[in-house]
């Protein structure tokens, strides 16, 4: 399984736009998942600089946090607190995910292009 990781500082870098992960044309801000492994998030906090911590001139992509593509994806006591949209994007290749007890501010918002089974449950929106 491929596994990256945005190396995005908590608090903005500074420079406008941040960065972001992408696999060709595939674009997510904190994880993007694809092959046949399994990733699992428990207790993580997927922040994107808003409000007071925003760098100037900032401009939001859009794109989401996780971008999941693989065999098996699970979220589970984490925090998506920093924004309130595009948090979990699943492609066509998505077998199966789980996303539970997790805070969401505006609800969770997930799209799903897989044909896989998506099980939410214990969520909490802000």
């Amino acid at each position: 399984m491929k596994l990256s990781l945005s190396r995005l500082h908590p608090f903005g870098t500074g420079v406008a736009p941040l960065p972001f992960l992408e696999h060709g044309d595939i674009k997510a801000s904190h994880a993007l998942l694809k092959g046949q492994g399994r990733a699992t998030f428990i207790g993580c906090h997927f922040y994107y600089p808003e409000g007071p911590f925003a760098p100037k001139d900032f401009v939001d992509p859009g794109h989401p946090a996780i971008y999941g593509d693989g065999a098996g994806l699970t979220v589970s006591g984490c925090d998506f607190t920093g924004f309130n949209r595009n948090h979990i994007f699943l492609g066509p290749k998505s077998k199966s995910t789980i996303v539970s007890a997790t805070r969401f501010l505006g609800g969770l918002q997930l799209t799903n292009q897989g044909h896989g089974k998506v099980v939410t449950s214990a969520n909490i929106d802000e």
